[in-house]
């Protein structure tokens, strides 16, 4: 080995042109230092991926940092000769500890004299089979791509849409979480910056720009760096979507004497003066439209159960007995009892609502707190039992589920002003273009939509109870003293006695089962249509959502409104109905100047 040392020595010390193979189109360099315990799992994955050196003609160099460290010697010698007849592998050896940087930019310096490409590996990353290969086909697409990292699940911008609770210690099963959607992903995607995990730098760029500073110690920062040097002439960084590397995570750099943190902070301060943009550009990209895209399309990983995580936003229920809060209790209900298995249902509404309900009691719904981080998912599909009436909403439901679903219970909203008009149309016309589902409650509902709305023909939409006919609309009548209770004088469902709460529980009727499966239908002819572009598109209209609604008019405040707590509206829903009758014929005769004889205004 002493023999393949010192001539390895001697060829990265030559003058530039001098000792050229040309037969090596990319250098993987991985520098080491200490930390013996690194070097099995990373040469098992390197070779691997033996078939990759091959289409890139590929030469791994490790670079042993840690001369005086006998343990990392001992594993190099005891795992290289694995690797020696299906890799072509050279070993590097400092006569002293020289750091991170000058160690990484002899590799560097190798590889512009070599007039070769280099991919910069961490020790402790390991790259999946296929990915130095889809690397460097990414850096090909475009001659100003000058940098490539692949997907990992821990290397901030470069992260796997999966999500984060899937991410676990084992490498394969993040792999396999990061393949069940990466199709789904376009090729590349571009980015502020890439990551020095795993990097892929191309030749011309250390022909121009050189390597890494070395003001930058003994690391962190000094890849973005180079990026936004590169930047500055038009180079780019991108993300090789279909390209996979897991990484433990500061593990290379766990033996050295300074924290990583305190590294990273000062590294940070020297990086932001030199690219004060840097850090705006970043924080742009993760709010940006393809980032929440990316969160979207991870509601298609299933949990550990092979289950779909699917949430109902029920945050509109309240503890009183209203026609849409029947219909989503009872949707609820029957969906959870039917589809359970298929699907993890959780429930986001208050918890004095789930119990007035009964729906805290259901086996296998898991409630989820308004405002907590699992509200926002990424869930499979989002679903909104009740239309949206105001835009944060339809901003929330869109930005936590691939599929995002909302039930037009009634339509008869749009023409009450006291309900938002005019913001209701321009608000239910905006959820049209955020939304993947869009159920009804039934076939009349579904006719009087479509005549007051353009509906994609892309959209899924599903009746949830068509059963229901036109003339059996929901009417509403007090409920006791409180004008704020109401009960269902006819068509869907009113009050739930209590004796009859046990029984719901473990049953629903077979009209809410049939409910409860066309919802499961469309939640599933949506997933087979998911596509990124229509994500993308969804992620920007949810973004503009905030714009749009200070774009539309509101109603004035000086708009006198009925309101149900004053003296005034507790007299008039106190005298019998036919004095109102009364009073509306009246006044629509004051109004029309005459209305027609016999004409029910009531």
């Amino acid at each position: 080995m002493g023999d393949l040392v010192d001539g390895l020595e001697l060829l990265a010390a030559a003058p530039r042109g001098a000792g050229r193979d040309d037969r090596t189109q990319t250098v993987v360099a991985v520098p080491l230092f200490g930390n013996a315990a690194l070097v099995a799992p990373l040469l098992d994955a390197l070779l691997e991926s033996a078939a990759d050196f091959d289409r890139i003609a590929g030469r791994l160099i490790l670079i042993n940092d840690s001369p005086g460290d006998p343990d990392l010697a001992a594993a190099l010698e005891r795992n290289l000769p694995r690797l020696r007849d299906r890799i072509p592998v050279s070993l590097w050896t400092n006569d002293s500890n020289i750091g991170f940087l000058r160690t990484a930019n002899r590799a560097l310096r190798f590889a512009r004299d070599n007039g070769s490409d280099v991919v910069l590996l961490n020790s402790d990353a390991l790259p999946a089979p296929g990915t130095l290969a889809e690397m460097r086909a990414v850096a090909e697409l475009d001659p100003l791509i000058g940098f490539v990292s692949p997907r990992s699940n821990n290397a901030t911008i470069c992260d796997s849409p999966a999500p984060a609770r899937f991410r676990t210690g084992d490498p394969k099963l993040a792999r396999r979480l990061h393949k069940a959607i990466e199709e789904l992903l376009p090729r590349v995607a571009y980015a502020p910056t890439a990551v020095g995990f795993c990097l892929y730098i191309k030749h011309e760029i250390l022909e121009e720009f050189g390597f890494f500073d070395e003001t930058f110690g003994d690391g962190y920062n000094e890849e973005n760096d180079l990026i936004l040097r590169a930047n500055r002439r038009g180079y780019r960084a991108a993300l090789a979507n279909h390209a996979f590397a897991f990484h433990v995570g500061s593990a290379s750099f766990a033996t050295t004497a300074i924290a990583p943190a305190e590294r990273d902070a000062a590294n940070a301060l020297l990086l932001n003066r030199r690219h004060p943009h840097f850090a705006a550009s970043v924080q742009e990209y993760f709010a940006g439209a393809e980032r929440l895209a990316e969160h979207m399309l991870a509601g298609l990983v299933p949990d550990a159960s092979g289950r779909w995580r699917v949430l109902f936003d029920c945050e509109h229920l309240t503890p009183t007995h209203t026609d849409s809060c029947a219909f989503g209790a009872r949707m609820l209900r029957a969906f959870v009892g039917k589809h359970g298995g298929r699907y993890q249902c959780h429930v986001a509404a208050s918890d004095e609502a789930l119990r007035f309900h009964g729906l805290d009691g259901i086996q296998g719904l898991v409630h989820v707190a308004p405002g907590s981080a699992d509200r926002e998912g990424p869930y499979l599909a989002a679903i909104r039992l009740a239309q949206p009436f105001d835009h944060e909403v339809l901003a929330r439901l869109t930005r936590s589920a691939t599929l995002s679903a909302f039930v037009i219970l009634d339509t008869s909203a749009l023409d009450r002003g006291h309900l938002g008009q005019p913001r209701l149309p321009a608000l239910w016309q905006r959820m049209l273009g955020c939304a993947s589902l869009l159920g009804y409650a039934s076939e009349a509902t579904r006719a009087a939509f479509r005549s007051r709305f353009f509906v994609p023909e892309e959209m899924v939409e599903f009746v949830a109870m068509p059963s229901i006919e036109a003339d059996e609309g929901p009417t509403l009548a007090p409920a006791g003293d409180d004008p704020s209770l109401f009960r269902t004088t006819s068509g869907m469902p009113g009050p739930r006695p209590a004796a009859a709460r046990k029984d719901d529980s473990t049953g629903a009727s077979r009209e809410w089962e049939d409910a409860a499966t066309a919802l499961a239908d469309a939640i599933e002819r949506g997933r087979a249509r998911v596509t990124y572009p229509a994500l993308l598109t969804h992620a920007r209209n949810a973004l503009d959502v905030p714009a749009f609604d200070r774009s539309v008019p509101r109603p004035s405040d000086a708009t006198p409104l009925w309101r149900p707590k004053t003296f005034g509206y507790r007299v008039w829903r106190a005298a019998p109905r036919p004095i109102r009758r009364q009073v509306f014929r009246l006044a629509r005769t004051i109004l029309d100047y005459g209305a027609p004889p016999g004409t029910d205004a009531g």
